[in-house]
C-alpha cells in the first residue's frame, strides 16, 4: 500500500479537522501519484466524516448557545421576581401610609 493510501483512513479518523485541511491534507498526500487509484467513494467518505464532525461541532456549538440564552432567560426572571417583590412590598407600604393619612386628616373638620 502507498503512502498516500495509508494517509485516507489517517484523515478520516481525523474528527475535528475542516474540510478545507482535509483537501489540503490529500492533496499533498496524493499530488505525487495522481487520483487515479482514488476512487469518489474515498473522497466522499474523508469529506462525509469530516462533514459529520463538523456538523456535530455545529450542534455542540448550538446547544452550547441555547444553555446559554437559557441562563441569560433565568437570570432576567429573577431579576424581574426581585423588582416585583420589591414593588409589592412599596404598595404595601403605600397602603399603610395613605390609611394613616386618611385617618390624620379625619380628625379634621371642614365646614
Amino acid at each position: 500500500m502507498s503512502d498516500a493510501a495509508k494517509t485516507v483512513p489517517a484523515v478520516t479518523r481525523v474528527g475535528l479537522v475542516g474540510l478545507g485541511e482535509v483537501g489540503t491534507i490529500l492533496g499533498r498526500a496524493l499530488a505525487p501519484q495522481g487520483l487515479r487509484w482514488l476512487g469518489g467513494w474515498d473522497v466522499k467518505l474523508a469529506h462525509a466524516d469530516t462533514r459529520d464532525a463538523v456538523l456535530a461541532r455545529a450542534q455542540a456549538a448550538g446547544i452550547d448557545q441555547v444553555g446559554a440564552a437559557v441562563g441569560q432567560i433565568d437570570q432576567g426572571t429573577q431579576q424581574n421576581a426581585a423588582l416585583v417583590e420589591e414593588i409589592a412590598a412599596a404598595a404595601s407600604s403605600l397602603r399603610q401610609q395613605a390609611n394613616e393619612l386618611v385617618a390624620a386628616v379625619s380628625r379634621f373638620r371642614v365646614s
